[in-house]
């Protein structure tokens, strides 16, 4: 069968051919990242990341020759930069790089089969041909198309190439690559190709169109066939190419169900009298079967994000699904065809989505039961419940609580819990560092193990969620949970530390005792890994925000300090002026003393001239003195021009030769610098006359 794939919000799913791997390509804030899944263990096989500064624009899946008739499964992930990374599923390395071909983003790959060839196409126009064993290019050819070749496809023979951009170029490949056809398709560019198991039939569908065209291209000049139909847009749709099914068609829509048809190409049915009926040959075709699937608890749909056709072991055909989140999904296998070879009804499948399985088999353990009928539901039994695992018998005290109603251990597990919290509180830890015991944890552990044992996710959650846990209650709880209900007991925490990210603190508490309790026994469990491969993905995940988070807080940080620093020093300036304002206003004493008022007006000129020494006088003598002894000082005849201080101010020393004083006006400054003009040089020497005279 050949691989599909869908793109489900942020995440792109893509299946192999045998269905046996499952690409999914993520995107992480502003990075993305390639994961591979086995299908039949739902474990994760290895983590792929692109270059820097690169986005993967798709992927496909092949196999490559691997020495005799082995095959080596491999994924081809094609980037923005114009280069392919060939990835090995067998352990996640990177096998071989494709470069040096395309000059700008690679927008699809196919492998041929059973050789080590494969063909690209690039936003830059070019069709290359690629030998992925030796990387280098074999030759290269464009379609001459006005738009860029968005898929590829081969043939199932291998003889003709498929290129579609919004219409459709059929290449034929031993004629040196001549066109054989070429017609329109969709008015969009097409996102999905697929043929038949004998290649007579092509499907295609576009982005933005809830149409499946289907074309029959055996014919020289291929012609269209009534398109499959949904009510909404189309995601992905798969073709089935089982002995049992051949030409089956599921097709995933928008609002995650799925619709099927029997066949692509419609069933012949003569018009009446024996005329063609050329009416339908052009009309849509409603899906003959729709499933979707609801969830038990919240009754709301649970979208699917993938799906494809497989066969089992027996030969049966059936249809391997895929929901849930990219980081954890969940994979199922349903029947959907009964006894006699014709589809099941529409139906609705009700899925728990509390507890998701980490170990299941889609292969086994799944059976589903279908009802007729528009509105019908379908039953199923999950394999992703806890196992029943037989108690030790117990004797005594335990004996007698293990044989307590739930509702009795729910009462006694709140009182204990409140005795613990009041026992807490009044030996807590005291003031010399000393530690406070803790309370009696029998009734916890016995309630979490009855949990675990009924699978009663309720009677869990109220241990988990149990007022006044410490870590050292915690631990003490889990000491005493027996062994075989560990690995149960992580499955539980895990899943719920998944989904609700809120809570992902008090959880964490529960898995690191657990780890730390149990660890002997934890390293003997075979398949631990695989077991909680998803919670690794989930940590591993986060740890890559947590990097870039604390990037940013340092960028943050750097940025608040400076502004912190500009705001303290405007501050400071503002401070500054302002006090600069309280001594201006300190020198204006007196406004009715024409004197007083000439006399701040020059020592204000005075400042402006450079004269340090005298303003820091008039400072001095303004935080020593009132205003009314200082309007007092400046009207007596003893303190004209403030060049007097008291006998207490001894520490500035003034020059009389640099004072002028000429009706009540002060002039700071050397006499040199008064030379300019006569009339001024004849007043100052007046009024230095006059200043000795005083003196």
């Amino acid at each position: 069968m050949q691989p599909t794939a869908s793109a489900t919000g942020s995440a792109r799913y893509a299946y192999s051919a045998d269905t046996a791997y499952l690409a999914v390509v993520q995107e992480i804030a502003d990075a993305q990242r390639v994961s591979l899944w086995k299908t039949a263990t739902a474990a994760v096989l290895a983590d792929h990341t692109p270059p820097d500064h690169t986005t993967v624009t798709s992927v496909a899946w092949g196999t490559l020759p691997a020495g005799g008739n082995a095959v080596m499964p491999v994924l081809a992930i094609c980037l923005s930069n114009g280069t392919v990374q060939i990835v090995s599923a067998l352990d996640g390395n990177l096998h071989a790089t494709l470069a040096g071909a395309h000059s700008s983003a690679v927008n699809a790959f196919v492998f041929v089969p059973g050789s080590a060839t494969a063909y690209s196409c690039g936003q830059d126009d070019w069709i290359v041909k690629w030998d992925v064993a030796k990387g280098t290019v074999e030759t290269k050819f464009k379609s001459k198309n006005k738009a860029s070749p968005k898929q590829l496809l081969l043939t199932p023979d291998g003889k003709r190439l498929i290129v579609a951009d919004s219409g459709i170029t059929i290449f034929d490949l031993a004629k040196q690559h001549a066109v054989v056809a070429k017609f329109s398709a969709h008015t969009s560019d097409v996102t999905h190709l697929a043929t038949t198991r004998d290649g007579r039939l092509l499907l295609t569908s576009a982005s933005q169109d809830r149409f499946v065209n289907v074309y029959d291209i055996s014919l020289a000049q291929p012609q269209p066939l009534p398109a499959l139909s949904l009510d909404h847009n189309v995601r992905a749709f798969a073709v089935s190419h089982a002995d049992a099914t051949p030409g089956a068609v599921a097709v995933l829509s928008e609002n995650g169900t799925l619709g099927l048809w029997a066949s692509a190409a419609p069933a012949a049915s003569p018009a009446p009298g024996g005329k063609k009926n050329k009416r339908a040959k052009f009309s849509a075709r409603a899906p003959e079967s729709v499933l979707r699937v609801v969830s038990l608890e919240s009754k709301e749909d649970v979208p699917v994000t993938a799906a494809a056709f497989t066969t089992t072991a027996a030969a049966e055909s059936r249809l391997l699904v895929t929901r849930g989140a990219s980081l954890n999904p969940v994979f199922e296998t349903l029947a959907f065809t009964q006894a006699d070879g014709s589809l099941v009804e529409s139906a609705t499948l009700v899925r728990s989505t509390q507890i998701a399985s980490f170990n299941a088999k889609p292969n086994a353990g799944k059976r589903q039961e279908y009802r007729t009928g528009g509105n019908s539901t379908a039953s199923h039994a999950s394999d992703m419940a806890l196992p029943t695992i037989a108690l030790k018998p117990a004797s005594g005290a335990a004996a007698e609580e293990q044989q307590k109603s739930l509702a009795e251990r729910l009462a006694a597990l709140q009182m204990n819990t409140a005795a613990a919290t009041a026992a807490a509180a009044a030996t807590a830890t005291s003031a010399n560092g000393t530690t406070a015991a803790i309370g009696d944890i029998t009734s916890l552990h016995v309630t979490l193990t009855q949990a675990l044992h009924s699978g009663d996710t309720d009677l869990l959650e109220s241990v988990l969620g149990a007022p006044s846990l410490t870590p050292q209650v915690i631990q003490n709880t889990l000491r005493k949970l027996p062994t075989q209900h560990v690995v149960p007991f992580l499955h539980a925490v895990v899943d719920r530390f998944m989904r609700r990210h809120s809570r992902a603190a008090q959880l964490l508490e529960w898995i690191r005792a657990a780890v730390v309790v149990h660890c002997g026994y934890l390293m003997t469990v075979p398949d631990l890994v695989r077991k909680l491969s998803a919670f690794y993905h989930v940590l591993d995940t986060r740890v890559d925000h947590g990097k870039k988070l604390l990037k940013l807080q340092g960028r943050l940080e750097l940025v608040l300090d400076q502004l912190e620093q500009r705001h303290d020093l405007a501050g400071s300036f503002a401070a500054a002026a302002t006090s600069g304002g309280r001594d201006a206003s300190v020198l204006v004493v007196n406004d009715d003393d024409n004197d007083g008022e000439d006399y701040f007006e020059d020592m204000r000129y005075a400042a402006a001239r450079g004269g340090n020494n005298t303003l820091r006088h008039v400072k001095a003598r303004a935080n020593s003195r009132t205003l009314e002894q200082l309007g007092d000082e400046l009207n007596s005849s003893d303190h004209v021009d403030g060049a007097v201080y008291d006998e207490d101010d001894d520490d500035e020393e003034y020059d009389s030769d640099a004072m002028a004083v000429d009706d009540g006006d002060v002039v700071m400054g050397d006499e040199d610098e008064s030379d300019s003009d006569d009339d001024e040089d004849a007043e100052s020497d007046a009024g230095l006359e006059g200043l000795s005279d005083d003196e």
